[in-house]
């Protein structure tokens, strides 16, 4: 892997951590003397929506992965269709469950060859050596298929002699998003509710969320699907293109609730990591930054010159909003997102 010196988020105790689960090499895993996995793998091999597309084509001969691009629903109604083709349904998140399981062992025992091939901070291995939880959330986590996920991969990971690492898929009742959630714990107290929006790889996601009886209630809008910001240049104008895109379905939302307020309080997590205010020059919003180097500020001025409104606006990186929802675990827990790719942040105590 190639040498950086560019930090990607915070752990638990303030260090800074040069993890990204994607690019992570996964080095064989060794135990009792046996062997198992890949050498030079990285963790995008094991996991993304892509590799998941491509194991359920080969699984199943009418899955098309660009006429039917929701995966995780088609393995899930393929475990209704009889034991057989439920059985393949369960293999494909297995073969996911098989990689994921080695990545956490690689890096619960930070072995020399996985230290040699991967350039991280002395406070990454000193965490994961000691981490007790990692939460995985998102859809592949979420019913029958995370059970299946969950339990296959505290099934490799007990084989090969690492059970006190504990790993649980988690979902959310009460919200299709989790992040939606998450973003309206982080952002606080709202006197009117808080607007909440998650800009991904694949999708924006967003809604409002208000007090309730148990913290904050989200009515979550449907997704609009964006156009493919990967592939695009790293230029001026792509950022140009992308904030455009964000100011309109931020501005849609706050008018299909045909509320007049004196303040939109807005609180949105993104697909970028973000250290000190400002977004990193790597992920699909990495344009962003020709904007502003703190790109939340100068959305928010935008935002209030366009509704002529004050505009009290909080930017989160989307695992860490997360992340948020599981403090109790805090300080030796990380929460994995499992979306178009993996991100990962580390809950904190809760300051009282």
């Amino acid at each position: 892997m190639e040498n950086t010196q560019q930090y990607l988020k915070y752990l638990p105790n303030g260090a800074p951590s040069a993890l990204s689960l994607n690019y992570f090499v996964v080095s064989t895993v060794v135990s009792e003397g046996k062997t198992h996995g890949y050498r030079k793998k990285r963790g995008k091999d094991f996991y993304s929506l892509e590799r998941l597309r491509e194991e359920t084509e080969k699984a199943f001969g009418d899955y098309d992965g660009e006429r039917d691009g929701d995966v995780i629903g088609f393995l899930n109604r393929k475990r209704e269709e009889g034991a057989g083709a439920c059985a393949r349904a369960y293999r494909v998140v297995e073969l996911a469950a098989e990689g994921l399981a080695q990545l956490f062992f690689t890096l619960r025992t930070g072995a020399p060859e996985s230290r040699r091939k991967n350039h991280l901070t002395d406070a990454d291995w000193a965490f994961w050596k000691n981490c007790s939880y990692v939460f995985f959330v998102g859809r592949l986590a979420e019913g029958a298929l995370g059970q299946r996920l969950e339990a296959h991969m505290m099934q490799c990971l007990t084989e090969w002699g690492a059970s006190d690492i504990s790993v649980r898929c988690a979902s959310y009742r009460q919200v299709r998003t989790p992040s939606l959630l998450g973003c309206a714990r982080a952002y606080g107290d709202a006197r009117e509710g808080v607007y909440v929006f998650d800009f991904g790889n694949t999708a924006f996601k967003r809604g409002r969320a208000v007090s309730g009886p148990d913290g904050y209630d989200v009515d979550e809008l449907s997704a609009v699907i964006h156009r493919d910001y990967g592939v695009m240049e790293d230029t001026p104008a792509t950022a140009e293109q992308i904030h455009r895109d964000m100011m309109d379905v931020i501005l849609q939302t706050i008018k299909s609730y045909g509320e007049d307020q004196e303040t939109y309080e807005i609180s949105l997590c993104i697909a970028n990591n973000i250290i000190e205010d400002r977004l990193m020059d790597r992920g699909y919003y990495r344009s962003l930054r020709f904007l502003s180097p703190c790109y939340g500020n100068y959305l928010q001025q935008k935002l209030a010159e366009e509704t002529g409104k004050r505009v009290s606006l909080k930017m989160w990186n989307d695992a860490g909003a997360v992340a948020g929802l599981f403090s109790e675990w805090a300080p030796r827990a990380a929460v994995v997102t499992l979306g178009t790719y993996m991100g990962i942040a580390y809950p904190e105590i809760k300051k009282i």
